[in-house]
């Protein structure tokens, strides 16, 4: 609906749906369990909603703009030693090892797209945050152009490459925070735009 603020009703369509958004987190806090918290996804689409609000022009800046801050506050806390984000708490591994990383690649881009469009709407991300995003999402992304699921070990090492027919739906997600991140171009994005096309359901 942001496209169409100036159209009759858009603008008081958009301030109910955010109304609603915030009383139902408002009723529903965080609440991580013992193994996954997926509180990166609340962040990170909150994030992406409030900074495509600020740039449309669309409720009041300086409240916009604090949620941005709060979001990003939190996802670089979320933030996983290896560089990526995850909804999962483990740092298993064995006895007086260091922690697994258990970045996810999709998780990742997300978080990555989200800091971006922040940044675009003219919040200050500090540019570590992101480079360390994109960068884990190089280190998952394999020879065949498919994205590893998770990097598994200590730091970025993830498993051997996924077949490409498992790895194509997290694929273009990927590549476009690699795009935006100044990492790939549209002919990359395109190509796994193409394998998802390839390996959909019915084909």
């Amino acid at each position: 609906a942001l496209p169409f603020q100036g159209r009759r009703g858009v603008s008081e369509a958009v301030t109910r749906a955010v109304d609603w958004i915030d009383a139902v987190e408002a009723a529903t806090p965080p609440a991580p369990g013992p193994l996954e918290d997926y509180g990166v996804w609340r962040y990170a689409l909150r994030l992406r909603l409030h900074a495509a609000l600020l740039r449309a022009g669309a409720g009041e800046p300086r409240a916009l703009r604090e949620r941005i801050k709060a979001c990003v506050f939190e996802l670089e806390r979320r933030q996983r030693p290896g560089g990526g984000w995850s909804y999962t708490l483990r740092e298993g591994g064995e006895r007086g090892a260091a922690p697994i990383d258990e970045s996810l690649s999709f998780v990742t881009a997300t978080v990555v797209l989200a800091l971006l469009e922040a940044r675009a709407a003219g919040v200050e991300v500090h540019d570590v945050l992101i480079e360390r995003g994109l960068n884990v999402l190089e280190a998952l992304r394999d020879a065949t152009g498919g994205f590893a699921y998770r990097a598994r070990r200590r730091g970025i090492d993830p498993r051997p490459a996924a077949p490409l027919a498992e790895a194509a739906g997290r694929g273009p997600l990927c590549a476009l925070a690699l795009v935006r991140g100044g990492r790939e171009d549209l002919r990359a994005l395109k190509r796994r735009v193409d394998v998802l096309l390839a390996h959909r359901s019915g084909r």
